[in-house]
Formats: C-alpha cells, structure tokens, sequence
C-alpha cells in the first residue's frame, strides 16, 4: 500500500470535477477517460481534500463524525485516496509538509 502516513497534505487536480449526486457522485478528470461513480465514503473523502489536510488527517476527520476510532477506518479511507490519486484527480502538494500531524 502506498505510504499515506506522511505529513503532505493532498489536493485536487486542476483537471478533477465532480457531478454531485447528492451521497453519492461521479469524480472524474477532464484529461483522462477514467470516471468513478463514488459512494458516500469517497464523497466524504473528496469534501475534505482542500490542499491542507493529511491522509491521515481525514480519516480521524471522518472517524470523528462516524463516531469511530481512526484505526477503524484508516484502511478504507487509504484506499479511497488511492484510488483518486490513480484516477488523476487528487495529488500530493509537492514541497508542502503540514507539520501539525
């Protein structure tokens, strides 16, 4: 699994839109052919992907609202991030560490 406990916090590609369908959406890049139809748990994700928060940071940002303890949910999260990261439309801010992790 890709290293996600680093302290870079994560954007949105310039290319990365979304039609939000309320719980759910479709995340897709302007650039590639690649769409995901995402479920409420991707959608949480992608709200809270602003350039300033970790990987990290938005699981317990999620587990909180869930009620959960971070360690529940890192995995799902992880592989959330993971798979926009390869859809194009997330990336690590290069040259940015967010130290308060």
């Amino acid at each position: 699994m890709e290293n996600l406990t680093n302290n870079i916090p994560l954007s949105r590609t310039v290319n990365a839109k979304c039609i939000d369908l309320g719980e759910e959406g479709i995340l897709y890049s302007q650039s590639k052919d690649k769409k995901h139809i995402a479920n409420t748990t991707a959608m949480a994700v992608w709200d809270l992907i602003d350039g300033k928060r970790t990987a990290q940071e938005i699981a317990r940002e999620i587990a909180n609202v869930c009620g959960v303890e971070p360690y529940e949910i890192e995995d799902e999260i992880f592989n959330q991030i993971i798979l926009l990261k390869e859809l194009g439309i997330i990336e690590a801010m290069s040259g940015v560490s967010n130290a308060t992790v």
